[in-house]
C-alpha cells in the first residue's frame, strides 16, 4: 500500500491538473474523501459532512452527492490520460453497505501501453491500414 505522504502527493498535483482547476467543489470533495480515506461514507454521511445539509433541509439529497462522485470519478480518469507517468492512482469506490472510500492502488503500465496511450485518446483519429 502506496504511503500517506506518496498518496498525498498525488492529491495534490491531480488538485492542480487541467480537469480540476476549472472544478473547485470537485477538489473539495477529493480532498475530503482523502482526509476520510479511512471509512467508507454513505452518500447521506456525506451529505452532512461535507456539503453540512442537515437531514431536515430540503438541499439534503444523497443522490447529488452520488452524481459528485460520479462525476469525480470521471475527472480523475481525464487525469490519468493527462499523467501517464504517474505510478498511483486513487478513485472512489463503493460497495453496497460500506459507502464510498477513496481507493489507491499503483499503475504498471508496460511499454506498449505508454506508446499506445496518446494514440488512443482520440480513437475517431485512429485508421489502420492493411494490404490484401
Amino acid at each position: 500500500m502506496p504511503q500517506d505522504d506518496e498518496q498525498e502527493n498525488l492529491i495534490q498535483r491531480i488538485s492542480a491538473s487541467a480537469p480540476f482547476l476549472v472544478a473547485p467543489k470537485q477538489i473539495e470533495l477529493l480532498k475530503f474523501l482523502f482526509r476520510n480515506k479511512d471509512k467508507g461514507l454513505m452518500a447521506k454521511e456525506i451529505e452532512e459532512l461535507h456539503y453540512r445539509y442537515p437531514p431536515t433541509s430540503s438541499q439534503h439529497n444523497p443522490a447529488h452527492t452520488r452524481e459528485r462522485i460520479a462525476d469525480l470519478k470521471e475527472r480523475l480518469r481525464k487525469y490519468e490520460k493527462l499523467a501517464p507517468n504517474e505510478r498511483l492512482k486513487c478513485e472512489p469506490v463503493s460497495t453496497r453497505g460500506d459507502g464510498f472510500k477513496l481507493e489507491f492502488r499503483s499503475i504498471n503500465r508496460t511499454a506498449t501501453e505508454l506508446f499506445w496511450l496518446p494514440h488512443l485518446e482520440l480513437p475517431e483519429h485512429i485508421l489502420v491500414v492493411g494490404n490484401t
